[in-house]
């Protein structure tokens, strides 16, 4: 069964018969799709549009030739897609070929550089001798793991389609692996088992039936969870894997004779991706324990007691859930909400450690602050001398200021006091000669 085929056929118009293939060349260089385009018309050449929708991963710089058709997004999808015209005489069929880069490969250069990382961590913290037996133990696993990814990519070398649908969980468990050597050492220490879960699996149950009175061929399938990559399929009980790029994710197939109302039960093996292990959650409980421990005598034990019961309770309740789940919807149901309940803990247990922290850090606080205090007081004391000097220099500036002024503004309102006392001399004169005149005139005129 050839999905993208199908969803390139689906994208065509109606006009338009495509059938689509992927072959790839030069050695994981580039992936070559082609289109056949049909003119279905016995008698009229027609101008026919093509739509042909790219693999989700693919961005338009992967797109390396189209023979003349644009790249064009389609919002709605979410995926790229190449579109033009192809004039066609009747009934005339052409191949158009489309260059994509082959993006669905992990380079080499990628798995040495996590083998030689590998090798120097595992070299640097056994010389430390304390941890050597458990990170010999987790390196070997480690490898083991970026093994399998090599072997599988390999695998699937002439087989494009299949390395499209395990790209990107070979991808995840590269990035996983990467993680996991750089906290080797704190993985080691905790005694951490659940650093490869590759031996922890469920069965998944199918069933078929033909409700028919009749014989029938029929087809089989079921839609794995979102996260389940192929890697995670370990026994596929005779299904074929095939991965539907618009949902995003793999289903298994099958064809398969039934008998007239016969009822026919798969039972297919993947890894639990979904249970957080048992031994980590022991770790998380023996971490607290001994934090609390430390923090017993000190003011910080009461908020202590507090985060450490927080993390109990979600404990227990990853605990109870886990093992009253039945079936993979119910599990698959309860990751989420226990994914949420581990990041609790995991942040108790960080608030509990900074508890720790603060206790160790508090008696230098003090004494930090003591000094502080000293300094603060030396310069508000240095200061307080200037400001007394400058005020003491000051204060006389202000008196002779003050005095040269009252003299400067007394000498100037007596001379203007004397200019007004002359100007009303003057004036008074002048009256009392006018007054002396007009007497003696008055006693000429009696005389006569």
């Amino acid at each position: 069964m050839n999905t993208f085929s199908g969803l390139f056929k689906k994208a065509a118009v109606v006009f338009l018969f495509a059938g689509s293939f992927f072959c790839a060349g030069e050695a994981f260089a580039i992936v070559r799709a082609k289109v056949v385009v049909v003119n279905p018309s016995e008698t009229q050449r027609q101008n026919l549009p093509v739509e042909y929708y790219l693999p989700p991963e693919i961005s338009r710089e992967d797109v390396l030739e189209t023979h003349d058709m644009s790249v064009e997004y389609d919002v709605s999808k979410g995926l790229y897609y190449v579109t033009g015209k192809v004039e066609l005489e009747p009934q005339e069929a052409r191949t158009l070929e489309i260059s994509i880069r082959d993006i669905w490969r992990i380079d080499e250069e990628e798995f040495e550089k996590a083998y030689e990382l590998l090798d120097r961590k595992e070299e640097l913290l056994e010389q430390g001798g304390e941890y050597a037996d458990q990170v010999e133990r987790i390196a070997r696993d480690l490898r083991d793991e970026i093994d399998e990814i090599v072997s599988r990519q390999q695998s699937a070398r002439d087989d494009i389609e299949r390395r499209m649908r395990m790209f990107s969980g070979n991808r995840q468990q590269l990035e996983s692996i990467r993680n996991r050597i750089f906290a080797l050492e704190d993985i080691a220490r905790r005694g951490d088992e659940g650093v490869s879960e590759r031996d922890q699996s469920i069965t998944l149950v199918l069933s078929a039936e033909n409700r028919q009175d009749d014989s029938r061929q029929m087809t089989v399938e079921y839609y794995m969870p979102p996260d389940i990559q192929e890697q995670h399929i370990l026994d596929a009980a005779g299904f074929d894997i095939e991965h539907d790029p618009i949902e995003g994710r793999l289903f298994v197939t099958r064809e398969e004779s039934f008998a007239p109302n016969e009822l026919k039960v798969y039972r297919l093996k993947i890894r639990n991706i979904w249970n957080i292990p048992e031994r980590k959650l022991e770790n998380y409980e023996e971490e607290s324990d001994e934090i609390l421990e430390e923090l017993e005598g000190t003011p910080s034990y009461e908020i202590g007691k507090v985060l450490k019961s927080s993390i109990d309770r979600n404990i227990e309740m990853i605990r109870m859930s886990q093992e009253s789940v039945t079936n993979i919807n119910d599990l698959v149901a309860l990751h989420s909400l226990n994914r949420q309940r581990q990041r609790n803990i995991e942040s108790d247990i960080e608030k509990m450690q900074l508890l720790i922290t603060e206790q160790e850090e508090e008696p230098t606080h003090q004494v930090d602050k003591i000094l502080e205090e000293l300094e603060q007081l030396k310069i508000i004391s240095e200061l307080s001398e200037r400001v007394a000097e400058y005020v003491k220099a000051s204060v006389w500036e202000i008196i002779y200021t003050i005095v040269v002024f009252v003299i400067v503004v007394t000498a100037l309102f007596y001379i203007l006091w004397v200019k007004h006392m002359k100007k009303e001399g003057s004036k008074e004169y002048e009256v009392l000669s006018g007054e002396e005149d007009l007497e003696e005139d008055l006693e000429e005129e009696e005389e006569e």
